[in-house]
């Protein structure tokens, strides 16, 4: 199936802004959320408001969480929750954990010149 654009999904005052930008927004609850989620077929992307999907049973919040088509984006106002979810749509999408990167070990990150010597 061939998806373009992108939809935001949430609460009607989490909406406005989306809506200026052009984006296409779809008003939804905790108890209308899975449903509008299974029957958008058209969005590449979409953005849904946390608290929504924080309310959500755990296996509907996986099935949003985990969906790579659409892909989902969610706007959390805690950053540390919005890591995690980075973190596991990085995952998901290139099957790489970030946590294991390690940039120290960066042959490019390295230094040119070992200390006492001279360039």
């Amino acid at each position: 199936m061939n998806r373009d654009g992108v939809v935001a999904m949430g609460r009607a005052d989490f909406l406005p802004g989306f809506g200026l930008a052009g984006i296409r927004t779809i008003e939804a609850s905790p108890s209308t959320a899975m449903e509008l989620f299974s029957q958008e077929k058209n969005a590449a992307i979409i953005i849904m408001e946390d608290s929504i999907v924080a309310s959500l049973t755990a296996k509907e919040r996986m099935t949003i969480e985990m969906s790579t088509e659409p892909a989902v984006i969610l706007l959390s106002r805690d950053a540390t929750m919005y890591a995690r979810r980075l973190d596991r749509l990085i995952s998901s999408t290139i099957g790489i954990d970030p946590k294991i990167i390690s940039y120290d070990a960066n042959p490019y990150n390295a230094p040119h010149d070992k200390p006492g010597r001279s360039i």
